[in-house]
């Protein structure tokens, strides 16, 4: 990450949000009116022309046959994830959740697109300071107004304490929350995954995670392999490389370690198919990605 900067990873997630209302066909997976703003490309030629370097870099690593398939299931591992989240909080939301907490938000806009939810849902933004900095400047240059329910926690995932930073910023530890941890874990170390992990399970019985992760290249058919390989060199030369991937298996032993119960892993073809299926526009999300929910609260000493 650049000095002054935001994530180059977090602003590539919002970007195909964006792109994805431009380029893909109806009805949108996931509708961000938002993104395209935080992104500064609000003309949808703009859009089109980003594509189309997206399209270059893509043909660079893969060939020019295969650019097109890569970057749709790359568009569509960040649509249905976030898609599948929001509805897990939406769905919690009955059951007494009041907080929701987005482990690496990025650029995420749940709070700004949810404003209904501000009587009900208090939303913690935790992220690096630096890309949180970044973001909050373009939020006040398109007059866009900071939601109440919304609460921004800056932590260096490395380095600090998540839990103490949540509470300093008015988290609630003896009241259920939401976790999310989307395009994270595969740019941190797997000591640093599970230390966030470990906070999350000490969270308040109720409380729910839901977390992405890249799964070894090994495990991938060509095509899948192929989507990766984009994933690598694109990553890396934003200076953000993948560093760390893990199985299925291996995410449920490690949960079920930290007290999760509950735990159901979630791939493409299972319910995450349901957001592309008969879709016209090839969208489809790969099978290098995958998601994990979880409830928490029981935690092990």
């Amino acid at each position: 990450m650049e000095v002054g900067q935001p994530s180059g990873t977090a602003l590539s997630a919002a970007l195909l949000r964006a792109v994805h209302l431009v380029c893909d066909g109806e009805p949108p997976i996931l509708r961000d009116d938002l993104a395209a703003g935080l992104c500064g490309v609000q003309d949808p030629a703009r859009l089109q022309a980003l594509l189309a370097r997206m399209r270059t870099e893509a043909t660079t690593v893969v060939g020019a046959a295969q650019a097109d398939t890569v970057l749709r299931a790359v568009r569509a591992a960040v649509l249905t994830r976030t898609r599948y989240t929001e509805e897990a909080v939406r769905a919690a939301l009955p059951r007494g959740l009041t907080q929701y907490v987005i482990l690496g938000a990025g650029l995420d806009t749940f709070a700004y697109r949810h404003r209904d939810l501000a009587a009900t849902l208090h939303v913690f933004e935790v992220d690096h300071p630096t890309t949180q900095a970044w973001k909050r400047a373009r939020l006040q240059a398109l007059q866009i107004p900071l939601p109440a329910h919304l609460t921004f926690i800056p932590v260096d995932f490395e380095r600090q304490s998540l839990m103490e930073a949540l509470i300093i910023g008015g988290y609630r530890p003896e009241v259920p929350a939401l976790f999310s941890l989307l395009g994270v874990t595969q740019y941190l170390t797997a000591d640093a995954v599970w230390a966030t992990l470990r906070h999350v399970a000490t969270a308040s019985t109720g409380s729910e995670v839901v977390c992405g992760y890249l799964v070894p290249p090994s495990s991938l058919d060509t095509d899948n392999q192929r989507v990766l390989t984009f994933l690598q060199a694109i990553t890396a030369t934003r200076g953000e490389p993948i560093r760390t991937f893990f199985t299925p298996d291996a995410v449920a032993s490690g949960l079920s370690a930290l007290g999760f119960s509950e735990i159901r892993d979630i791939g493409s073809d299972g319910v995450l198919a349901q957001y592309t299926h008969g879709r016209t526009d090839g969208l489809q999300t790969p099978q290098t990605h995958r998601l994990v929910h979880a409830r928490a609260g029981t935690a092990r000493a």
